[in-house]
């Protein structure tokens, strides 16, 4: 990102010659920590640098709080106003994503509606770990959420539907029926095609609960 280590050419004139170029990949990008209003000027710099090496998607958080000693921040929204801007200009897609979900599905819901988390192998349902993904009112409530988040920004090109990170999945009967995580996201899927029937809602799959597939 140091300006002294970039070689941008000097020309009198430009020379445009037409070409059809089919990439590979669709996207091509990364998810950048931490992101806060501190880090607006080195994302500046980080943006140019996407675009002048052909990266058109950057992946953040619409609120991600620090998890542990040393962990990042990412809070998306908070920068979005000064930020978006620039991928706008450098036709680079935004996709708010990674583990998120509590910025949809906040634990101040447990008091109310603690069978709408996971229960754990102790027999008692925690807001530490996952929701329960077959529980039919929690799902719809998220997927109410991730509908109207989806409507009041239309700058997204994907939004990410990841569950906590890897850790405690809820250990009911009905949770373990396999695909049922994946059951769940197809329900807040739906529910944003509503509204957004442009965006891609993402899908992770990465631990057994999440790679499993219906019957």
């Amino acid at each position: 990102l140091n300006p002294d280590n970039q070689i941008i050419p000097e020309r009198p004139y430009l020379e445009v010659n037409e070409q059809l170029v089919n990439p590979e990949l669709e996207f091509r990008g990364a998810c950048i920590f931490p992101v806060t209003r501190e880090d607006i000027p080195q994302l500046r710099k980080i943006f140019d640098w996407f675009a002048k090496n052909r990266m058109n998607l950057l992946m953040s958080s619409a609120s991600r709080t620090r998890k542990r000693e040393g962990g990042w921040v990412v809070e998306w929204l908070e920068v979005a106003d000064e930020l978006y801007p620039e991928l706008e200009k450098r036709g680079i897609d935004l996709c708010l994503s990674e583990h998120q979900g509590r910025y949809f599905f906040p634990t101040r819901l447990f008091a109310e509606h603690p069978e709408w988390f996971a229960l754990g192998k102790d027999g008692k349902r925690s807001a530490k770990g996952q929701n329960c993904y077959s529980n039919l009112e929690g799902v719809a409530y998220l997927a109410e959420q991730y509908a109207r988040f989806a409507a009041e920004h239309p700058e997204i090109r994907i939004l990410g539907t990841w569950p906590e990170d890897g850790y405690g999945f809820c250990q009911c009967p009905q949770c373990q029926v396999p695909g049922q995580v994946l059951k769940a996201v197809n329900i807040i899927a739906e529910e944003v095609e509503k509204v957004r029937p442009d965006l891609m809602v993402e899908y992770l799959s990465y631990t057994e609960q999440t790679s499993q597939v219906p019957p």
